[in-house]
This record gives C-alpha cells, structure tokens and sequence, in this order.
C-alpha cells in the first residue's frame, strides 16, 4: 500500500511516506496500530 502511493503523486505525498517509513523503522509507530484492523469495520481504534 504504501509503495503504490511512493511510484505516483505529487512530492508532498512522497514526503509523508518517507516520513511514515521512517518512523515505522525508527519503531515509533506501529503499522498495525496505524491502520485499522480487518476486524473493525466502523475504524474506531482496537481497544488492547
């Protein structure tokens, strides 16, 4: 997903997703928590 938005778009978007790589490898964020769970249809945060 985020190395489709990488190939086009405009410098802006590439720069968020350098950004958001970045972090993930820095491991401050975690992509699992990022991105809503299969499981939650509505989007809200999984509670843990």
């Amino acid at each position: 997903m985020l190395l489709k938005l990488e190939e086009g778009g405009s410098p802006k978007g590439r720069q968020i997703v350098d950004q958001v790589q970045r972090l993930i490898r820095d491991g401050r964020l975690n992509p699992v928590e990022a991105l809503p769970s299969v499981g939650d249809r509505d989007g809200e945060p999984r509670q843990t």
